[in-house]
């Protein structure tokens, strides 16, 4: 049951963050918080990171729907498997952020991502993210830590 709360968690903290920046932001304008290290900026992705296959939205909201379709079929698998804790808490984190990310994608047709880590690693610095983004990656980091051991 817990992981159901948090992959319900997860969707609603993005949904109400999206829904803030979506109200209060101007698309590009920026902010500086966390003493200059986060960077507040709201982007619409139509695709997915970097872009990719934002020329294509419609077959990106497929290959989204279909590749978390099957992670909430693993996902609902584990959680009948109690000894699976680090995969379920993963599955549950990559669930509730991909969730969240399709709901902007059927409902807007782009995904609003909001902040951007101000480091002076280029490729790190000009990725724009939303908290969905990071518990999909996190989520991911304990499949690989957690699957290896099953």
């Amino acid at each position: 049951m817990i992981y159901i709360v948090i992959t319900a968690g997860i969707f609603f903290l993005d949904f109400f963050i999206k829904q803030k920046i979506d109200r209060t932001r101007k698309l590009d304008e920026e902010e500086a918080i966390c003493h200059n290290h986060i960077i507040l900026t709201k982007y619409y992705n139509k695709g997915a990171v970097l872009n990719l296959l934002a020329k294509h939205p419609k077959q990106m909201t497929a290959l989204h729907s279909f590749i978390l379709g099957a992670i909430t079929a693993i996902y609902g698998w584990a959680l009948r498997h109690k000894e699976h804790t680090g995969v379920r808490l993963g599955l549950a984190m990559i669930t509730g952020g991909g969730l969240s990310n399709l709901y902007d994608r059927l409902t807007k047709h782009h995904v609003v991502d909001y902040f951007r880590i101000n480091t002076r690693f280029l490729r790190i610095k000009n990725i724009i993210f939303n908290i969905s983004d990071l518990f999909v990656f996190l989520g991911s980091l304990f499949l690989m830590v957690f699957g290896r051991r099953r």
